[in-house]
């Protein structure tokens, strides 16, 4: 999915909208009510999965981030 913004709009945005920390983030993903977030599929929630997708990221440097990864960011800003 391509995003109309900048890749600098969409750090800005990230930065700002996913302000827990990764360690915190993976440690929230181990509840169950975590588990609830979103539609299913498969067994896991949209929410949980996009969850550990957003703790990869942020484990990211910001020059070292895929397209794929990007693409993931702009969806969840």
């Amino acid at each position: 999915m391509a995003s109309s913004k900048s890749r600098d709009t969409i750090w800005e945005e990230w930065r700002q909208q996913v302000n827990m920390a990764p360690a915190e983030l993976e440690d929230w993903l181990k509840t169950e009510e975590s588990r609830s977030v979103g539609d299913s599929n498969n067994g896991e929630s949209t929410g949980h999965k996009s969850g550990r997708r957003i703790v990869e990221i942020s484990r990211t440097k910001k020059d070292e981030i895929s397209d794929s990864q990007w693409d993931h960011m702009a969806t969840v800003v």
